[in-house]
Parts: structure tokens; sequence; C-alpha cells
């Protein structure tokens, strides 16, 4: 049951951490902005979040704090720490691999593994035609619609997956995860569900706009004044592993002697302007 709970939440996690919206001010770009719904069930409370999309960079703007910064031209993350000014970067292979690495843990014999399907039925959703894939693992199911959103970077859903830490399911969700992890396109839908018992858990996310809007630039912008941080584990809470199910090894990358650490550099983002489940 813990590991189903982690399943479902997984998804939302991306949208619920923070609720705040930074505040505006200072110099205002146009961007491409995702809104998007999301809705729990049986409390039936909806939210809202928005994506922002400018040139070759996208951020979802209620992560405060600490925040991804998405880089489609260079395939990469930068995960940023407003509290310790400092941000580092990991590459699109590098996040692919730790999720590739997490599922090759052990787990215990007999338990079950995701179900992924492509069905290859579509509905039309927001104008574009939309198609349905299918994740199945016991009692959880999540139904997803993907569509090639002009406005909406191919990459962008793939980036933002792999960014995400894998949790104690990695390994009885790995035929799943490999594949959200390469898909191209946008879920404008995404549905997930598990039940327990008599009760039903439900998150619906639903992207209810795409437009141009004007925006804060330094939503997009790593301060000069943070410094970069190299070549050190990925930092951020990691799922704790019940007796039966061990937790994943972290990355195989290696942190430098304390006295060999890399100094500050200071540099700063490539550009300034940019626009799940």
């Amino acid at each position: 049951m813990l590991v189903l709970m982690s399943v479902a939440c997984h998804a939302p996690e991306q949208l619920a951490r923070n609720t705040a919206t930074p505040p505006p001010g200072g110099p205002q770009i146009t961007a491409t902005v995702i809104t998007i719904r999301t809705t729990l069930q049986p409390e039936n409370k909806p939210t809202m979040s928005t994506i922002v999309i400018g040139d070759d960079l996208a951020r979802e703007a209620e992560e405060i704090g600490m925040w991804r910064l998405f880089d489609f031209k260079r395939q990469r993350v930068a995960f940023v720490d407003d509290v310790e000014k400092t941000y580092r970067y990991e590459s699109l292979k590098e996040l692919q691999q730790r999720h590739a690495s997490a599922a090759l843990q052990p787990t215990v014999d007999g338990m079950p593994r995701a179900e992924y399907h492509a069905t290859g039925a579509t509905r039309p959703i927001l104008g574009l035609p939309a198609a349905q894939t299918l994740v199945k693992l016991g009692a959880y199911q999540r139904e997803l619609w993907f569509a090639d959103h002009p406005a909406i970077p191919p990459g962008l859903f793939s980036l933002m997956q792999a960014s995400e830490l894998p949790g104690p399911a990695a390994p009885m969700v790995k035929k799943s995860s490999e594949a959200l992890l390469d898909v191209r396109g946008f879920p404008l839908v995404d549905h997930a569900e598990v039940t327990f018992g008599k009760k039903a858990i439900v998150v619906d996310r639903v992207v209810t706009n795409v437009g141009q809007r004007k925006v804060p630039e330094s939503l997009l912008v790593i301060p000069k004044t943070y410094r970069e941080i190299k070549n050190i584990q990925a930092r951020g809470p990691r799922p704790e592993a019940s007796p039966r199910e061990p937790a994943e090894h972290p990355p195989a990358v290696e942190s430098p002697p304390p006295d060999q650490k890399t100094p500050a550099t200071g540099s700063q983002s490539s550009s300034t302007t940019q626009t799940d489940l």
C-alpha cells in the first residue's frame, strides 16, 4: 500500500510543492504560459498552477525556494536554491541514468509491475488531436492524453519527468518510467486514481489554457550572484525505504574532497528570455 501511495502521489507533487506566486517586478517579457488546474478527490480541492516558457527555457512558476529551470537547447536542468544562493546543472542523460539505476534495485518476489499502453485512442483537446496512454499497477491507474501543441516544446514533459527523484517503486514502474522519459508531446489531461477498500483517491490535472502573457523576466534567470556547484550528488528529499523495499542507490557521481571544492563561478543561465501526473 505504501508503494501504491507513492506512485499515486508522485505526479501531483510537482504542482503541490508550493502555492505562492513570485511577486511581480523588474523587466517584463512576453512568454508562453501553460495554465493547469489540479483537482484532488474526494476533497474536491482545485488549485491552479502555471508553466512559463520563453525562448529555450521553462519553469514551473509555483516552485519557490528550490526550483528547476528547464533548458531545451542544452538538454539539461538547473536546480536552483534561493536559500543557499546556489545552482547546479544536470544533463538529461545524467537524469535518465539515475532513473535507470533506481529501476535496477531489487524488489520483493511477486510484486506487480506497472503496465504501459499507448492505446491508439484519440480525442480533441484544446482543438488538438490527443492520444491516450494508460499506466496500470494493481489498484493504481493513470490515464494521460498527449498532444503536440505548437507553443509547447516537445521535450518539456520528458525533462520534467527526468528531473524528479525516482521513488521506492522505481523497479516496479521501470517500463512505464522509460516510456514517459522518452515521450514527445505534453499531457493536456492527466487522470490518476488509486482505490483503498471503498475509498478512491483521484488526482486530475487539466491544461485549461496555453497563451502569451507578460511575466517577470526574473522567473527565467538565475541571479548572477548565485554560485554554481559542480560534481555533487543530487540534492532533495529522498523516499524512506521500508524494511522490504531498499532505497535506490544515489547517482554514480563523485563528490570532490573537502579541500578540492569547485570555486564559485558567478555564471548564469544562457538565456534571459523564454514558455505531467
